[in-house]
């Protein structure tokens, strides 16, 4: 072989281990992008499960909240429906025996105050009486 094919057989040598080397490289960058892909897949799924846990619980506890609602909404149709009995029938019975009441008390106060005036009454004229005898009309 002469120098020229020897020096190009070298320069080709030299390019293919070059080439080698760029491949493993390559091989090299390929393989850390694939653990780093594994690496952030397995996380994104554990990332995964615990939102849909979360989700989970936060259906169960909307779930829950819905019930209680739908609860307080029916004890306060109750509560509506027995205030509309209590206004309908018991209100009125309530009211008239607190008129009743408040007449009683007023015709109790004025046969009070008629019981002092004919006291009253009474003793003016007894001492109306006492005076006409005194001055000898009885």
């Amino acid at each position: 072989m002469d120098d020229y094919t020897k020096d190009r057989l070298k320069d080709l040598s030299s390019q293919i281990d070059k080439i080698d080397d760029k491949i493993d490289n390559i091989q090299t960058d390929v393989n850390r992008q694939v653990s780093d892909f594994q690496h952030h897949e397995k996380h994104d799924r554990k990332d995964i499960q615990k939102i849909q846990h979360t989700l989970t619980n936060i259906d169960e506890k909307l779930d829950e909240y819905n019930k209680q609602l739908d609860t307080h909404i029916s004890n306060s149709n109750a509560n509506t429906s027995q205030l509309k009995i209590l206004s309908d029938k018991v209100l009125p019975i309530v009211e008239a025996n607190q008129a009743e009441k408040v007449i009683r008390e007023w015709t109790e106060e004025k046969a009070k105050k008629t019981k002092k005036i004919l006291a009253l009454v009474t003793t003016i004229a007894a001492a109306a009486a006492s005076v006409l005898k005194l001055l000898g009309y009885f």
